[in-house]
């Protein structure tokens, strides 16, 4: 059990890193007197068009 709950949380941080590599993610902090947030944005149109692109790619690839 508790490999698959270690292995799950390495792939929780691989899918994490590459989406904000890729662009999917953003955070950024804001600090004011007293009080420090995170905030998270998550671009789906992004998401939607590299998965688009894959489909396209792995498409292409079958038909060669």
């Amino acid at each position: 059990m508790m490999r698959f709950l270690g292995a799950l949380a390495v792939a929780l941080v691989v899918v994490a890193c590459f989406g904000y590599y890729r662009g999917w993610f953003d955070a950024k902090s804001h600090d004011s007197p007293g009080q420090h947030s995170v905030t998270v944005t998550v671009d789906k149109d992004k998401i939607n068009q590299d998965k688009d692109k894959a489909r396209q790619d792995i498409h292409d690839l079958e038909h060669r």
